[in-house]
């Protein structure tokens, strides 16, 4: 049996010290994605800590606003990869959809509606943002690298996760690929996952961004465009001993 408040400690810990490590990495590198990355973190560290904090006899608002960060923290992060890969058109439809999402959750909250279809409505939400990850980072016609195929398929798990959730929500009794608790379990493991991979993912993606940036300073020209002299002596000793081969 999983111990789910213990797992949202372990969320909120592991959110919050990932922000603190990219807050130092943000100021030095200057991207604009890995600020948007950082606040994503803080966001949904904040809301596995007032998660943490809630119980039985806690106050209806403290359950309301651990929701609401929780989806306004994923949006973040999909915020994040839309910034990093220059998807402008994408942030003006998540902005809206989030705010919208976080209204309805409130909405339907405080009119009493029964809590497993509150459930499945923030399930929904969160599996189509995560799936617009995966999306972003597999979309067709892009040259994806093996690290961004590994976070692809780690965000699809969790998208698949957060579906099997709001189906197990919607069809209580009729969908009996897990119990309610199992697949409240499952996502909690396949969240810790998320945090782990996509935390360390996107830093070595801000990485793998910068280091081809910094070859091509290194190796071309930025008057003309053509290889400098050292990239030029490099290449043709290539092409020579490529050539003695032969």
């Amino acid at each position: 049996m999983i111990d789910i408040k213990t797992f949202m400690l372990v969320l909120a810990i592991g959110n919050i010290g990932f922000a603190v490590l990219m807050t130092g990495y943000a100021r030095s590198a200057g991207n604009p994605a890995i600020r948007v990355w950082t606040w994503s973190k803080l966001v949904l560290g904040s809301a596995y800590l007032i998660g943490w904090l809630h119980g039985p006899s806690s106050p209806l608002w403290l359950n309301i606003a651990a929701n609401c960060l929780l989806m306004f923290g994923v949006s973040l992060e999909v915020a994040a990869y839309c910034t990093f890969f220059g998807f402008a058109r994408w942030k003006r439809l998540l902005y809206p959809f989030a705010g919208a999402s976080i209204l309805a959750y409130i909405a339907l909250r405080l009119t009493g509606v029964p809590i497993h279809g509150v459930t499945a409505m923030m399930s929904s939400v969160i599996a189509l943002m995560i799936g617009t990850m995966a999306f972003v980072l597999w979309r067709p016609g892009s040259e994806s690298s093996l690290l961004r195929k590994i976070i692809g398929v780690n965000d699809a798990v969790f998208f698949l996760a957060m579906t099997a959730r709001a189906l197990t929500e919607i069809m209580s009794g009729r969908f009996t690929l897990m119990t309610p608790h199992a697949a409240h379990s499952f996502t909690f493991i396949t969240g810790y996952l998320l945090l782990i991979v996509n935390g360390f993912g996107f830093l070595l993606l801000c990485k793998e961004k910068d280091d081809r940036e910094m070859a091509l300073l290194a190796t071309t020209d930025s008057l003309t465009g053509l290889v400098n002299r050292r990239a030029f002596f490099e290449r043709t000793d290539a092409a020579r001993m490529l050539s003695a081969r032969m």
